[in-house]
């Protein structure tokens, strides 16, 4: 190698080397990044509430009679386990079975957003539910109740 290309090549190496690092660093946050993307949690599938085993019955009539919610299938595998499936929108509530679960010492709960949070009050109260009344949300109309297993149940609607 003559003088001119050595000076040449050991400029680009000299080059390559100081910036080595940086493109080390670019290539571990390009990783990063890339990982992140990757394992990132992107919506809500489903929530689960429970009703202890002798309440399936009537839990399958109070969620889809006077709440006029869905059931939708259960996969087989999961048949044996007791409960049943609703759909809500494009999500679902899965209905559990459990027992010496005391329901009622939880904050715990489900929201449904509702088209209209007075003719839902009214409904419920109609059909026995007692409504408790939620702290205030501003820009948004809203109460809870307890199912009759004893979950917490919110209804909500932007005002």
């Amino acid at each position: 190698m003559g003088g001119r290309d050595w000076d040449e090549w050991s400029r680009s190496f000299f080059f390559v080397l100081r910036a080595w690092p940086l493109r080390w660093n670019c290539f571990w946050h390009e990783m990063a990044d890339m990982t992140a993307r990757a394992v990132a949690i992107v919506g809500v599938d489903h929530v689960q509430i429970t009703v202890a085993k002798s309440d399936e019955v009537a839990a399958r009539r109070f969620y889809c009679e006077l709440l006029g919610l869905r059931e939708i299938e259960k996969p087989e595998a999961l048949k044996a386990r007791g409960g049943f499936w609703l759909a809500v929108g494009d999500r679902q509530v899965h209905v559990g079975v459990e027992e010496g679960v005391d329901r009622a010492a939880t904050k715990a709960h489900v929201a449904y957003r509702v088209s209209d949070v007075a003719a839902w009050r009214a409904r419920l109260v109609e059909a026995g539910v007692k409504i408790l009344e939620s702290v205030a949300i501003p820009g948004y109309e809203r109460f809870e109740f307890r199912d009759p297993f004893g979950n917490r149940v919110e209804m909500i609607a932007a005002s």
